[in-house]
């Protein structure tokens, strides 16, 4: 796989469609001043689509999509390279980027270790960013497990496992809360819907 004109003095990132007929690159030519983003067929390694520049990541999403990391996370077009959507503003940028096995949830990495979890189904992210303690100069912050249900998170003296599973999440903030919601909480939180123990129905 080669660009006229351009060399690959560094690989920032590459990933393949799950078809396999597509690679994604974004690589940097030390001559120029941004990286660059491009698509190449794999059976011949003729470059498809090339034109997106300045991205920190990038990252396959399905056989027709990539998502690309600079100061924003957006989805883009695999064929034309072009802009889909637009997610959250990523935090200090795009340092590496995990994703899960379905394509439902994507783990940014900032250059200063922040861990951002985006659910891709809805182009959100999932709460705030976790401030990873660990110097990014020395480990990266971060990896999320191909089944997207654990975030690894780097600590100076050991690894902390966050457990994603929404189910697991509910029943662990029932025990840290040690009650139901009261009626004032679910009417702020749930307006309009008719109150029920959460927590005893998650036990059940």
């Amino acid at each position: 796989m080669t660009v006229p004109g351009v060399r690959f003095d560094e690989l920032l990132s590459a990933s393949e469609t799950p078809d396999r007929a597509l690679a994604v690159i974004t690589w940097v030519d030390y001559s120029e001043t941004h990286t660059e983003t491009g698509a190449f067929d794999i059976a011949t390694g003729k470059l498809q689509a090339r034109g997106l520049f300045d991205l920190h990541r990038s990252r396959v999403l399905d056989d027709e999509q990539l998502v690309g990391i600079d100061e924003y996370v957006r989805r883009y077009d695999i064929r034309t390279l072009e802009p889909v959507s637009a997610l959250a503003k990523s935090v200090a940028g795009g340092a590496s980027t995990s994703l899960s096995s379905d394509g439902r949830t994507l783990l940014g990495v900032g250059f200063n270790n922040s861990l951002t979890l985006y659910d891709m189904t809805a182009d959100i992210a999932l709460a705030g960013p976790i401030n990873s303690a660990v110097d990014a100069t020395r480990l990266p912050g971060g990896y999320l497990t191909a089944d997207g249900d654990t975030l690894l998170e780097g600590l100076h003296d050991g690894i902390r496992v966050w457990d994603l599973r929404p189910a697991q999440q509910a029943s662990n903030a029932c025990a840290l809360a040690g009650r139901e919601l009261s009626e004032v909480e679910w009417s702020t939180y749930f307006p309009g819907e008719k109150q029920v123990d959460t927590c005893a129905e998650l036990a059940s």
